[in-house]
């Protein structure tokens, strides 16, 4: 009985520890060197809460998702097909991350602070990368 009640109030504690945090809808777009990204995978990961983290997809520069209120780094992945007849062990074309490695965790420069309203909007562009093959 010990337990459940130090587990219920553990509970009790995280669960009054994000209210009025949200989620909130945010959206945007990204675009690639100056071109809109064509998918790809978007992460809010928050500032003071580095396991809370919101992801949502990127169609054709646009993104949608759903995230608490703070300052949150803004992370971006997308692959591209390397070669179509180059198979992988599924049968699926090879693909590579094109996003530089700078743009894809903990190191990335972007930010965006969400407000507590569901009219958050972001315009984010990543750079290529310099050391990359063109």
């Amino acid at each position: 009985m010990r337990r459940l009640r130090s587990v219920l109030g553990a509970a009790a504690v995280l669960l009054a520890a994000g209210c009025g945090r949200g989620p909130y809808q945010v959206s945007g777009t990204i675009s690639f060197d100056g071109k809109p990204m064509p998918d790809g995978y978007v992460r809010f990961v928050s500032v003071d809460r580095p396991l809370e983290v919101a992801v949502g997809p990127i169609k054709d520069g646009a993104f949608s998702l759903k995230a608490t209120a703070g300052a949150k780094r803004v992370e971006v992945l997308a692959t591209k097909v390397v070669n179509p007849e180059h198979l992988d062990p599924m049968g699926n074309p090879m693909h590579e991350e094109y996003v530089p490695p700078d743009y894809r965790g903990e190191k990335s420069p972007l930010r965006a602070e969400v407000e507590a309203n569901d009219s958050n909007h972001f315009t984010f562009d990543v750079p290529p990368d310099p050391d990359a093959e063109q």
